[in-house]
């Protein structure tokens, strides 16, 4: 999971970066405000590295690519960087209220100048008798000078979608602070009952397992108001109840059919973040941001051509993959043959049946060794191994360590 703030919504710009790629055959990735290469697009060429090598150089690449994008800031467009081996990158600035916070780079691309459009970048490596060089520079696109203003301006728009959706979040936050202010005003007249609250909870876990985002952000607003007036300005009282909400609308994500490993380690990671917060408007902030990614994840798992039968058979699985759960027991539930259901579940959720429920239990058995003191045999058991031996050596399959050291490494 990203480090920076700006990263939870990248994710936003994966379909744009692809179709990038796709449209103009210019690779294409993004970088976080250290250079770290956070997602890339295309095809990893070999040719820089051999010819830094070949030419006896030496060059770091990760920080000539963010000093790009850190001067594209200044001149508030492209900026154009050529690199020791004659190729040109392109390189745009990722920005958040106002603080630069990574860049999307295309490129490599060689420049077809009226010199060399026979053999882009070739003729100086035949030249040399470096053959091998000659030839992988031939699989790097080749572009007129022309076309590469277009691309710089198509990437800068890109960079514009993403700071956008950035935007949007704080929008939508800043709502929901106006409606939490409005109920308030509505509600602290009232003699509050802690009835209010759970039949407005269950209201809100309803919403959010249909994935029902805008209606579950009104009731979310009501909840923290009432909330808020119950428990005055104690700000601890107040993280313990968000923390118990949070708790409940990751179980309806996950009733709803979201997958586990995605809702673990966003849970893990809020819960973390939780600590931090000073105020209720962090908090109101917090909360909205959980509500908006628990029913973002529903929505891909409906979208996909799956079976009503296999959407019934995930969310039985994730209320029961803690017990003895057998897959002649999930197809006896949704009614199938054993032989098409372990068919169609794969098709459907991408796994077989047997690794779908210990992925599920691996990413439980994460949770309960990061923020519990239970034993490792406990948390086998808890999360429905038959023995510690068994659940240590899947542990080790999966995350490649084993259940003490991801402790010790992980735990708080």
């Amino acid at each position: 999971m990203p480090t920076s703030d700006i990263y939870p919504s990248l994710h936003d710009l994966e379909e744009e970066l692809e179709t990038y790629y796709m449209c103009t055959g210019i690779s294409v990735a993004a970088i976080d405000d250290k250079g770290t290469e956070r997602s890339f697009h295309g095809q990893r060429v070999s040719f820089c590295e051999e010819y830094l090598l070949s030419a006896g150089l030496i060059h770091d690449c990760q920080q000539a690519r963010l000093k790009a994008c850190k001067q594209a800031v200044g001149l508030g467009e492209p900026y154009f960087m050529m690199c020791p081996a004659n190729l040109l990158h392109i390189a745009v600035p990722l920005m958040k209220n106002n603080i630069f916070c990574g860049g999307l780079l295309a490129g490599p691309i060689v420049l077809n100048t009226p010199y060399n459009q026979s053999s882009p970048g070739g003729d100086e490596f035949d030249q040399t008798g470096n053959q091998h060089l000659a030839e992988l520079i031939k699989t790097i696109p080749a572009v007129d000078p022309v076309r590469t203003s277009y691309l710089g301006n198509l990437l800068y728009m890109l960079s514009s979608v993403q700071n956008n959706a950035i935007l949007y979040k704080v929008k939508e936050s800043a709502q929901l602070q106006s409606q939490i202010y409005d109920q308030i005003q509505t509600h602290k007249d009232n003699i509050l009952e802690e009835g209010a609250i759970r039949q407005r909870e269950r209201t809100l876990h309803a919403r959010v397992k249909q994935g029902e985002y805008a209606a579950a952000k009104l009731v979310l607003g009501e909840l923290l108001a009432l909330i808020y007036l119950m428990e005055g300005k104690d700000i601890d009282a107040i993280k313990a109840r968000c923390s118990e909400l949070n708790a409940l609308i990751s179980r309806a994500a996950l009733d709803g059919g979201a997958p586990i490993k995605d809702i673990l380690a966003f849970t893990m990671l809020l819960t973390k973040d939780l600590k931090n917060l000073k105020n209720i408007d962090e908090i109101s902030s917090w909360m909205s941001h959980a509500l908006q990614y628990y029913c973002e994840s529903i929505t891909p798992l409906f979208e996909k051509e799956t079976t009503a039968e296999i959407k019934k058979a995930v969310q039985y699985v994730n209320h029961h993959y803690k017990d003895n759960i057998k897959l002649t027991d999930v197809a006896r539930h949704v009614h199938l043959n054993p032989s098409y259901f372990s068919f169609l579940f794969k098709k459907g959720t991408g796994a077989s049946f047997v690794d779908y429920v210990l992925d599920l239990r691996i990413e439980e058995s994460k949770d309960l060794l990061v923020n519990t003191a239970r034993s490792i045999n406990e948390i086998a058991v808890a999360v429905g191994f038959t023995s510690q031996s068994y659940f240590a050596r899947v542990f080790r399959q999966r995350t490649g360590r084993t259940p003490g050291i991801y402790r010790q490494k992980y735990g708080t």
